[in-house]
């Protein structure tokens, strides 16, 4: 546990120095997370605002407010789409292709600078560590993911018709140890609870979320 720390701390300093979090370049400062947005729009001109939020998988909220700045620094246009003129899809400027070669050379020589004297199979066995840490962290948020997924679908369907146990899973046709391990989980954070031996949404937990929904 002590050297996995250490790593969770290395990596989290490593990150701060090697990516700064704003580019100056001349008067405009553009973003990091704005500068991926602009990469992918230069790469792939003529997306929609929503397909843009989902080749890179951001929040459509948080997107549309990064094109709404990269398009008040005029490094993006938007243009009626040929066929449904309605739709709107985005275009990168002359300026914006500018930066982008400028990030490139900055990169590069960024690139060669962090990994001075670091040889070939070192990087191979690098990448292949942090391989596997991506491939934990994919699973692990595809876990939060399908276990969010089927909280909404529990709650959708206690909510005005509470029901035992057993009916449920039998309503749910899923393997039995998976459905327990979940609906114990949903109980122990007291979203549902057990009145009468049935299952029903808590009362409290929902006031809990609707005065979330408010206060966000």
């Amino acid at each position: 546990m002590k050297n996995k720390r250490k790593a969770m701390g290395l990596m989290s300093r490593l990150n701060r120095k090697m990516f700064s979090d704003r580019e100056d370049f001349g008067q405009k400062t553009i973003g990091r997370g704005q500068m991926k947005l602009l990469d992918h729009i230069i790469n792939n001109e003529g997306l929609s605002q929503d397909q843009l939020a989902k080749e890179l998988g951001i929040d459509k909220t948080t997107v549309a407010k990064s094109v709404k700045k990269l398009e008040q620094h005029n490094l993006i246009e938007r243009r009626s789409n040929e066929v449904d003129k309605r739709k709107k899809t985005m275009f990168a400027t002359n300026e914006a292709k500018a930066i982008q070669e400028q990030m490139l050379s900055r990169r590069e020589k960024h690139t060669s600078t962090v990994f001075e004297g670091v040889s070939d199979d070192e990087l191979e066995m690098f990448s292949n560590v942090l391989l596997k840490i991506e491939n934990n962290l994919d699973a692990y948020y595809q876990q939060i993911k399908e276990r969010r997924e089927f909280g909404r679908m529990i709650v959708k369907i206690l909510y005005d018709d509470p029901m035992s146990y057993d009916k449920l899973f039998a309503k749910l046709e899923m393997d039995e140890k998976v459905f327990k391990e979940k609906i114990d989980r949903m109980l122990s954070k007291e979203i549902l609870i057990i009145v009468d031996s049935s299952l029903v949404v808590n009362p409290e937990w929902i006031e809990r979320k609707k005065r979330q929904r408010k206060n966000s």
